[in-house]
């Protein structure tokens, strides 16, 4: 692999014309040994140059992520994996492709808001969606990583037939897991003790447009915005202020 297929991302897909092709997927991907070797077939890109995922009528269902080596995501995805039998951790079981440039290699898993909407029968599962959620953000605070990013679209769920078609996975079946650590970082104090920070760009705009907050606060009020778009979606919107007040 020569210098300049070492680097990423992005790891852009041409047209036929030399124009980019944003929602495809690079033909050193789409012929990248690991993925010949998986027999993965990449699709189209949900990241455009960053992440893809692959075909979705056939089983097992992989997402694949280009790692941005300027970033903090490769060392603490190493961190969280490694508790990975940690009853708190919310990280979602992913495999780190070290030879040339690194890959994250995943199953996809269902998008927060449809986990929602296909599980969500009860009060009482949305409340336990919620709770699986804070332990995760309290596993990570515990390790004194900020994600500064949680909103609906990094957040992803697994069913029963995730389990089946990943089986040596690790994956628990119906259970939250927390992606995309790319604006994360590693800090030297805990909740409490960590000084305000820089927000990296974010999904959710901050309150009052600020730009320097405690990164854990942040994460916490990102979750907060979490709870709130999930609870429209599902049905008990006004049961769960009958709760809250």
């Amino acid at each position: 692999m020569s210098s300049e297929e070492s680097t990423g991302p992005p790891w852009i897909a041409y047209n036929p014309d030399g124009s980019m092709h944003m929602g495809g997927v690079p033909d050193r991907l789409l012929h990248h040994p690991e993925m010949l070797r998986r027999g993965i077939k990449l699709a189209g890109a949900m990241s455009p140059g960053v992440v893809f995922r692959s075909i979705p009528t056939e089983d097992p269902q992989f997402v694949v992520k280009v790692v941005d080596l300027d970033t903090e995501e490769l060392p603490i995805y190493e961190r969280l994996l490694r508790e990975s039998k940690a009853p708190r951790n919310h990280t979602i079981p992913c495999e780190i492709y070290r030879e040339g440039h690194p890959l994250l290699i995943m199953p996809y898993l269902l998008p927060l808001d449809s986990f929602v909407l296909r599980k969500c029968h009860s009060l009482r599962r949305l409340l336990q969606i919620f709770q699986e959620l804070a332990e995760g953000v309290e596993f990570l605070h515990q390790q004194h990583i900020a994600h500064l990013d949680i909103c609906p679209n990094n957040i992803v769920a697994s069913l029963r037939e995730h389990l089946s078609a990943h089986p040596n996975s690790g994956l628990v079946p119906e259970r939250t897991y927390i992606i995309d650590f790319d604006t994360s970082r590693q800090l030297p104090l805990g909740p409490g003790d960590q000084h305000a920070i820089t927000l990296p760009p974010t999904q959710l705009p901050p309150p009052n447009d600020l730009t320097y907050f405690d990164p854990y606060s942040w994460d916490i009020y990102c979750l907060g915005q979490v709870y709130e778009g999930a609870i429209r979606v599902s049905d008990f919107e006004s049961g769960l202020r009958v709760v809250i007040y």
